[in-house]
C-alpha cells in the first residue's frame, strides 16, 4: 500500500495511492485515463513484456487503485508497450519479432472500462515488419504511429520502423494514409526518398540516433 512505499527523494509530492498491477507488474510507454460518462476514472497501461498485454485500473478514489481488467497477449513473443486513448476508444500497438503476427495497431471499444471490445485492426505484418513500436492520437482522425510495414524492408533490424499516419475516422476500418522513412533505411531506397501525404501538417519526428526531423506533407 501507499505507506508502505518510501520516497528515496521528494518535493512538494507524497504517494497517496499504489497497485502493483499482480502478476502484471510492469508498464510500458502507454498510460492514459479514460473519463466515463459517470465520472469514472480508468487508468489504462499497456505492459512492457509479455505475458500482460493491457490492464485496466479504477482510479476515481486515487487513495485506492483497483484492477478492474487485464489481458495477455494472443503472442507471447510479442508486446503493446504503447496505447493511447481518444473518448471511449482506445489504440493499442501490436509489436513482434519480424513475421510474426499480429502485427500493427488494434482499437478497442471501452465505454464499459471492465469489458473492452476489440473493434478494428491496422494490419503491419510482413516478412521483415517489427510491427507498431509507438502510437499518438489527439484529433481523432489521423493516428501517427513508428511501425513496420506489410512491404518494408529495412536495412537492419534496428532500422524497422517508418512514421506511419492512419485515418482512422472510423476506428472498425483504419487505413493508412501516409508513411515517412529517413533516406537509405530502406533496401529500396537508391537514391530516392520517403513520402508523407498529409494535409497542412508538418510533424516532428524523433529517430535515433539521428535526432529530430521536420517533415512537410503536401
Amino acid at each position: 500500500m501507499a505507506e508502505e512505499i518510501k520516497a528515496i527523494s521528494s518535493n512538494n509530492m507524497r504517494i497517496i495511492g499504489h497497485n502493483d498491477l499482480g502478476k502484471y507488474g510492469d508498464c510500458g510507454e502507454g498510460i492514459q485515463i479514460h473519463v466515463g460518462k459517470n465520472g469514472r476514472r480508468t487508468l489504462f497501461l499497456a505492459h512492457l513484456n509479455a505475458p500482460g498485454d493491457f490492464s485496466a485500473v479504477d482510479v476515481t478514489d486515487p487513495r485506492d487503485p483497483r484492477v478492474v481488467y487485464s489481458q495477455e497477449l494472443v503472442n507471447p513473443n510479442g508486446r503493446s508497450n504503447s496505447l493511447m486513448i481518444l473518448g471511449d476508444t482506445m489504440a493499442v500497438a501490436r509489436q513482434v519479432p519480424p513475421g510474426e503476427r499480429p502485427a500493427g495497431v488494434e482499437f478497442f471499444d471501452i465505454s464499459e472500462p471492465t469489458q473492452p471490445r476489440s473493434i478494428g485492426f491496422w494490419d503491419a505484418a510482413g516478412p521483415e515488419s517489427p510491427g507498431t513500436h509507438y502510437v499518438w492520437w489527439v484529433d481523432g482522425q489521423y493516428l501517427y504511429a513508428a511501425s513496420g510495414t506489410t512491404d518494408w524492408d529495412p536495412h537492419a533490424p534496428n532500422m524497422g520502423w517508418q512514421t506511419v499516419i492512419l485515418d482512422v475516422s472510423d476506428p472498425t476500418r483504419p487505413r493508412e494514409a501516409g508513411r515517412w522513412h529517413l533516406p537509405g533505411t530502406s533496401k529500396s531506397d537508391g537514391s530516392g526518398s520517403g513520402t508523407m501525404r498529409r494535409r497542412s501538417l508538418r510533424p516532428w519526428v524523433s529517430l535515433c540516433p539521428r535526432g529530430p526531423f521536420g517533415v512537410e506533407s503536401k
